[in-house]
């Protein structure tokens, strides 16, 4: 398939939340920042390097796109997780791909406009320990309660970007604003600490159905 390079503009969004089931929202000033939509390619690509200062954020973007495509096949039925290492790479072979091919194109772009126009088998462990189809909120919050910050973080960014993706089934070039990340995670954690059984999945599921995203004015 031939790709096109990427010049979108993204729309500027904010997000309102009218959601029956979701809980107090609170903000935590030291959570983890990252933004897809301004990494760009060339960014992504340079953290890849091993050793690279960056090398945090190239991880961090390798799981984003897995969140994001997640929440974008599970909105269009087509969430398929494999333990096949050769298949589930081919996703991210194709995104260091297109990087390379558009450099300056950011990593949301590249997800939005090429990625999600295919359907991969993604990693059915998409980061050491952690396996989105059997993760319940109980072993979410045991981390959190343990202190284990960098892991939980990065599990929350996850369910971030599969908000992201999930929504960008009915609205293409929606864009939910990095800064939103803690509200709308702390959602998930809030109401996971009150329904321990529950998958963590479903919950970023249940908070990406009831988001709204609408234009700035």
């Amino acid at each position: 398939m031939a790709y096109a390079p990427m010049s979108l503009r993204f729309t500027s969004l904010v997000i309102l939340t009218a959601v029956s089931f979701v809980a107090v929202v609170s903000h935590t000033s030291a959570q983890m920042t990252f933004d897809a939509a301004g990494m760009s390619c060339s960014e992504f690509i340079s953290a890849r390097r091993t050793g690279s200062p960056s090398h945090a954020q190239y991880e961090h973007g390798r799981l984003w796109v897995l969140g994001y495509l997640a929440g974008y096949y599970t909105a269009s039925g087509e969430l398929e997780l494999t333990n096949d290492v050769a298949a589930a790479e081919s996703v991210h072979n194709l995104l260091l791909q297109m990087c390379q091919g558009f450099p300056e194109s950011s990593l949301q772009s590249v997800s939005m406009l090429t990625l999600a126009t295919e359907t991969f088998k993604l990693p059915a462990e998409p980061s050491t320990g952690f396996r989105p189809e059997s993760y319940t909120c109980g072993q979410h919050i045991e981390i959190k309660d343990a202190g284990q910050t960098g892991i939980a973080e990065a599990r929350e960014l996850w369910a971030f970007a599969f908000i992201q993706g999930y929504k960008n089934v009915e609205q293409p070039y929606a864009v939910i604003p990095s800064d939103s990340m803690p509200a709308l995670t702390s959602i998930i954690v809030n109401n996971c600490r009150n329904d321990r059984e529950v998958l963590f999945m479903d919950y970023a599921e249940g908070v990406a159905k009831a988001v709204r995203v609408e234009t700035a004015p």
